[in-house]
């Protein structure tokens, strides 16, 4: 008999016997096989399917055995409510719900219990899948501790430095670039007489007194250019019209080179201004005092040379020593 070589497939076909078309298709599929199970096990994130009714776990990989702490023959004699703390079943139990649905594919920040007893974080992408007539929900888990470990640290700064701020003697306030606020603290709402929710709404030329607007729209513009301003002089009007003089500093915050908002501290000094004032007018009342006073010692001076010059006139001795 003769053989056929069928090599555009890369495959032998005997016609003798048949048999090796079958042979290269079986051979194909175990390398298949080989290479999704290399995939499988060397796969960074945990993979694992749980039946979507009895909620029992099927099959996982090695990473999702390092991240739950449990070995495979372990880990396979479990269900979805064992590698999760049970305040947290609830939640749980409902993204699984979705996702079986398909409402969503990713459950961000899922807590799972490890056989060690610690709770580590992952975010799941898992959806529904059928394999051999068992339907079945296939989750991807990436543990993100870490990262929610960093996240919530820098929540905490936020949070410690927003109390600072809001807590601060001094007025606080963030300015964008079209020169709106985005932010005042409680100091500066007591002290204009605004609200949050108020001075969300305007733009920082209208808390200034009119005289000193056009000077601060050009340090606004120095800002917006990079240029630092160390320390400003301005006055506030506040809700009620009352002046309030204030000095602080600001500067712009940029990004990758780009604008994005100032932010200005400013102390009250509207009572040192007063002060100030009222020394300046005292001083001012005391220079017109000692004028006045200068001015009768002169005046006082010429009558005393005028009456002894009369005196002498009349051939008298003078009356006074001058």
């Amino acid at each position: 008999m003769k053989t056929h070589e069928l090599t555009r497939f890369g495959w032998t076909l005997n016609s003798r016997d048949g048999v090796t078309e079958q042979k290269n298709a079986e051979q194909g599929i175990a390398g298949s096989e080989a290479q999704f199970r290399t995939i499988f096990e060397q796969a960074s994130d945990g993979i694992l399917a749980a039946n979507s009714k009895t909620k029992k776990f099927l099959f996982a990989n090695s990473r999702m055995c390092e991240i739950t702490g449990y070995p495979l023959n372990e880990l396979l004699r479990l269900d979805v409510s064992s590698i999760h703390p049970k305040k947290d079943l609830p939640y749980v139990l409902g993204e699984f719900q979705k996702q079986l649905k398909g409402t969503i594919t990713l459950a961000k920040d899922i807590p799972i219990l490890r056989k060690d007893k610690h709770i580590i974080y992952c975010d799941v992408n898992s959806k529904p899948v059928q394999i051999d007539e068992r339907h079945l929900l296939l989750g991807f888990f990436r543990d993100v501790t870490e990262q929610k470990k960093a996240e919530e640290k820098i929540r905490e700064s936020e949070m410690q430095l927003r109390d600072l701020f809001n807590n601060a003697n001094d007025l606080i306030q963030s300015v964008n670039k079209k020169g709106n606020f985005v932010y005042v603290n409680k100091k500066w709402s007591e002290t204009l007489g605004y609200t949050r929710e108020e001075a969300n709404n305007m733009n920082f030329t209208q808390i200034l007194r009119k005289d000193q607007i056009p000077h601060c729209l050009a340090i606004f513009n120095e800002l917006k250019g990079g240029n630092p301003i160390e320390r400003v002089e301005t006055v506030f009007i506040s809700k009620q019209g009352k002046e309030v003089f204030v000095e602080g500093n600001i500067n712009a915050r940029i990004q990758n080179k780009n604008f994005l908002e100032t932010r200005g501290i400013f102390r009250d000094i509207t009572e040192r201004k007063k002060a100030e004032e009222e020394i300046k007018k005292r001083a001012e009342e005391l220079e017109k005092l000692a004028k006045l006073a200068i001015g009768r010692e002169l005046r006082m001076l010429e009558l005393k040379k005028e009456v002894n010059s009369l005196l002498e006139d009349l051939g008298k001795k003078p009356l006074y020593k001058v």
